[in-house]
C-alpha cells in the first residue's frame, strides 16, 4: 500500500480542507522535494482568513512532530520560508508571534538508523528563517521586491494570454477573409467557367448555325442544277 494512498485515506478520514491537504502534501514524509507549484497555492490561499488559519494550524503540528519525521519539520520550515517571502500579511505575523517554535528548532536534532545527523538541514532552515523575520527592513525590502515581481509575472501572463487571444481572433480573421477571397473568386471563377461554357456553347451554336448554312447552300445549288437541267 502506498504512503499516498494512506495519506489520501487518513485525509478523507480525518476531515481535512483542501488547504490542509495541500500542506500535508507539501510537507509529506518522503524523499522528494517540496513542490513549488503546491508553495504557491499554499501562498495564495494564506489571503482568505479561513484557509489562513487552516494552513498555519497543519503547519504547527509539522514542525512539532516527533524526530523520526524530520522530513515533515524540514519542508514546513521550507513552505514557512515561503509563505514569509510571498504570502499575505498575516504569515509574518504568526510567524513573529510564534517565533520560540522556529528559534527551539535551531537547536534540533536527530540521528537517523546509519548515524547521520538529520538535524543539521533543520538547524539552518530556523537560523535562516529566524534571522530574517528579526531583520524588518530586508523582510519588508524581499516582499516588496517579490510582489513585484509576481506582479510583472501576472502582467506578462495576462498580456501572452491578450496576445495569444488576438493571435487567435487575427487568425480567424485571416483565415474568413481567406475564405471571403476564395468564395469570390470561386464566385467568379464559377461565373468565369459558366461564361466559358456559355461561350463554348455560343460556339456550338453558331457552329451547328454555320452547319445549318451550308446545307442551305447545298440545297439552292442543287435545284440550281435541276433548272438548268430542265432548260436543257
Amino acid at each position: 500500500m502506498s504512503k499516498q494512498f494512506v495519506r489520501s485515506a487518513k485525509n478523507a478520514f480525518k476531515g481535512y480542507s483542501s488547504a490542509q491537504v495541500l500542506v500535508r502534501d507539501a510537507t509529506s514524509n518522503d524523499m522528494r522535494s517540496t513542490n513549488i507549484g503546491l508553495m504557491q497555492e499554499i501562498a495564495a490561499r494564506t489571503y482568505d482568513s479561513v484557509e489562513f488559519f487552516e494552513i498555519m494550524e497543519m503547519l504547527d503540528k509539522r514542525l512539532n512532530d516527533k524526530g523520526k519525521y524530520w522530513k515533515h519539520i524540514v519542508k514546513s520550515l521550507t513552505v514557512l520560508d515561503y509563505l514569509v517571502r510571498f504570502g499575505s500579511e498575516n504569515c509574518v505575523l504568526w510567524c513573529k508571534e510564534n517565533l520560540y517554535i522556529i528559534k527551539t528548532l535551531k537547536e534540533f536534532r536527530y540521528q537517523d538508523e546509519n548515524g547521520i545527523d538529520q538535524g543539521q538541514i533543520i538547524r539552518v532552515k530556523a537560523k535562516d528563517l529566524s534571522d530574517l523575520l528579526a531583520d524588518d527592513e530586508r523582510l519588508r525590502d524581499e516582499r516588496r521586491l517579490n510582489q513585484s515581481r509576481n506582479y510583472n509575472a501576472n502582467n506578462n501572463n495576462s498580456r501572452n494570454r491578450y496576445n495569444r487571444s488576438r493571435g487567435n481572433s487575427r487568425a480567424r480573421r485571416d483565415y474568413n477573409n481567406s475564405n471571403d477571397y476564395n468564395s469570390s473568386n470561386d464566385y467568379n471563377d464559377y461565373n468565369d467557367y459558366n461564361d466559358s461554357n456559355d461561350y463554348n456553347s455560343g460556339n456550338n451554336s453558331r457552329g451547328g448555325g454555320g452547319g445549318e448554312g451550308t446545307d442551305d447552300d447545298l440545297r439552292k445549288a442543287i435545284e440550281e442544277s435541276k433548272k438548268n437541267c430542265t432548260r436543257r
